[in-house]
């Protein structure tokens, strides 16, 4: 049995041809044969003005996010910083973070009263004094219940270290005088009285060295840097009487 041969007049798909319609006058260069009526239909109509104009805006709107994220990042890192130096009684590293933040973020209310805490405790009243106006003129930078406690624990300290003044002169003057015995009389009440109290316990060091009380001046010193052991003329004064006792 013979077997069926093809339609010789059935339609032949030619390969040489428009991939969509097989017509023959498709346009050469392109990966895909197409004539020009099946590419202008499956060409991609540009897009929109409105369309594009908001496709930029939110690629915009994107990096602006990631260049705040990185500052936002570092903020909060230095803040978590911060509060560990502090929790360590690292009052100058502490300073150095929480001033860092403010520099980006002035109204960053934990922040400014975390500094006024390290500024006190770095023996810089005025400038703590400062941010604790600022503070009670904007309640609203210190909302938390915390941070209105540690304010109100700075303004104890201050107020309690600022009534001391006047004596605080008279002891000075008499150190000046070299009237050691007096002015040491001052300052152990003084120091006694507030041991917080910065200033009068340097000029008792100092005096108690005059006095080549050697022993107590060193006791002295390190009991302000168990309050802060980073405070500058503490450790200015107590190698002074290392070098001394040598």
């Amino acid at each position: 049995m013979i077997e069926n041969a093809p339609n010789e007049q059935e339609e032949q798909e030619c390969p040489d041809a428009c991939f969509q319609c097989n017509s023959p006058d498709y346009e050469p260069g392109y990966t895909v044969r197409l004539c020009k009526t099946c590419r202008k239909r499956f060409s991609r109509y540009p897009l929109k003005k409105n369309i594009l104009l908001g496709a930029i805006g939110l690629g915009i709107l994107f990096a602006v996010s990631l260049y705040s994220f990185q500052y936002h990042f570092k903020a909060a890192i230095s803040y978590e910083k911060g509060i560990t130096y502090a929790d360590n009684r690292d009052f100058v590293s502490a300073e150095n973070e929480f001033q860092s933040i403010l520099k980006r973020y002035p109204q960053n209310g934990a922040s400014k009263v975390h500094l006024l805490t390290a500024y006190f405790y770095n023996n810089k009243l005025e400038a703590a004094d400062s941010i604790r106006n600022e503070l009670e003129k904007n309640p609203s930078l210190r909302y938390k219940e915390d941070l209105t406690e540690e304010v109100a624990t700075f303004k104890d300290l201050w107020d309690k270290t600022h009534a001391q003044n006047p004596d605080l002169a008279t002891a000075g003057e008499c150190l000046e005088r070299n009237r050691l015995p007096e002015a040491d009389s001052i300052l152990r009440k003084l120091v006694h009285a507030n041991p917080t109290n910065w200033t009068a316990s340097l000029l008792l060091s100092k005096c108690l060295r005059q006095e080549q009380k050697y022993t107590e001046a060193l006791s002295i010193c390190d009991r302000m840097l168990s309050y802060n052991h980073q405070l500058p003329a503490a450790l200015a004064e107590k190698a002074t009487l290392l070098k001394t006792v040598k």
